[in-house]
């Protein structure tokens, strides 16, 4: 994606979007540029990148031919670091700048916290960078959390919270609480 969507809102309500030309697609031309491969090439060791740096990567094959291949050497590991670093600060410098328009604007409205979705959101240099330099807590969206997911089935990486589902949830629950209670008042209408 070529943008990051901010949005602030409070009760339920949106108050605030903007969006800053800064997204996944800057990432990905940052480590192209920084080590001379095509963008579609830098796509694919971010993904190596994300998978090392995983809580549940799998220590047990290490050495192993298969990981041999695919993992990177230390110096484009400190490359791609480094480029997904200073693109995420540019990207936290605008949110935060974000946070200050909103509260000298809806004055009294603090900025509480701060949800994370979309692919992006997986990126924990981009995660850490945005907790230490937002005065908020950050926090990952997790859109289908509380949903059984036991029957379902999806195809590709899904890497546990599905928060780039969250547009979609979204969309699909909108008034949803609404008919709900309409529907109550008119069930305790008529009896």
């Amino acid at each position: 994606n070529q943008y990051t969507t901010v949005v602030f809102g409070r009760d339920g309500e949106i108050s605030f979007v903007k969006q800053i030309p800064i997204g996944g697609a800057k990432f990905n031309r940052e480590i192209a540029a920084k080590l001379g491969i095509a963008i579609n090439e830098a796509e694919i060791l971010r993904e190596m990148l994300r998978i090392e740096r995983a809580p549940n990567a799998k220590p047990d094959t290490a050495g192993s031919p298969m990981e041999q291949e695919t993992a990177l050497d230390a110096s484009t590991r400190q490359v791609m670091i480094d480029a997904v670093g200073t693109v995420a600060e540019d990207l936290a410098r605008e949110i935060s700048l974000c946070f200050r328009y909103y509260t000298i604007t809806f004055r009294g409205k603090r900025v509480e916290r701060a949800i994370l979705t979309g692919g992006e959101a997986y990126e924990s240099i981009l995660l850490n960078i945005l907790k230490r330099q937002l005065a908020v807590d950050v926090e990952v969206a997790q859109p289908l959390k509380g949903i059984d997911m036991r029957n379902v089935e999806f195809d590709g990486d899904r890497r546990g919270l599905l928060c780039e589902w969250a547009v979609a949830v979204g969309l699909g629950l909108k008034g949803w609480n609404a008919n709900r209670v309409k529907a109550g008042k008119n069930k305790n209408e008529r009896n």
